[in-house]
């Protein structure tokens, strides 16, 4: 079924107000609080009915634990973990820790996520996660992220901070790659 322009509005506007209601908490105190995400697009799979017990396999699991981080005009953004980095040529690729190599950055991958991939939330959690479930469409190549990229929390005094970009997610994968080869 396609979309309407205004149904498309209508979705952004709801999505923004029912999910900065749950955000403004995260601005103080980035990346919490925690969230899970699960899919909503698993068909046949039993996905729902089987949380919180997953099978291993293939691919993106079809539910985890992310940090909300903030909001943006489209949706919203969610820390996926913590990654050690160091300056290349190319920019910025992971830290080699295996060779003994030391981080000169640590950043959060960070993906942001649009409300138009956001079915709906729980902002009370369940008896396993007492946190929000956030219940999304996997519709960016079986990810619920429309895109990935590395952030830096900046303090700017009297409790405000905000996650700056330092490098998109493509750029790190291909600097990390050259430095193994």
């Amino acid at each position: 079924m396609a979309a309407t322009v205004a149904g498309l509005q209508q979705q952004r506007l709801t999505g923004s107000v029912i999910h900065e209601t749950e955000l403004p908490e995260s601005r103080h105190s980035p990346p919490a609080p925690h969230a899970a995400l699960l899919t909503t697009n698993r068909q046949g799979t039993g996905t729902v009915q089987r949380y919180p017990n997953t099978e291993p396999g293939p691919g993106i699991s079809p539910w985890f634990k992310v940090g909300l981080i903030d909001t943006y005009h489209m949706g919203i953004k969610v820390g996926l973990g913590w990654h050690g980095l160091v300056k290349c040529e190319g920019g910025l690729r992971k830290a080699n820790y295996k060779s003994g190599e030391r981080d000169e950055v640590t950043a959060m991958l960070t993906g942001e996520i649009p409300y138009d991939y956001i079915e709906t939330m729980n902002p009370s959690g369940d008896e396993y996660y007492y946190f929000p479930h956030i219940f999304c469409h996997f519709a960016n190549r079986g990810e619920p992220y429309a895109r990935l990229f590395y952030t830096q929390e900046v303090d700017m005094g009297h409790g405000h901070s905000y996650w700056k970009e330092i490098a998109p997610y493509e750029e790190v994968e291909a600097n990390s790659k050259k430095a193994r080869a």
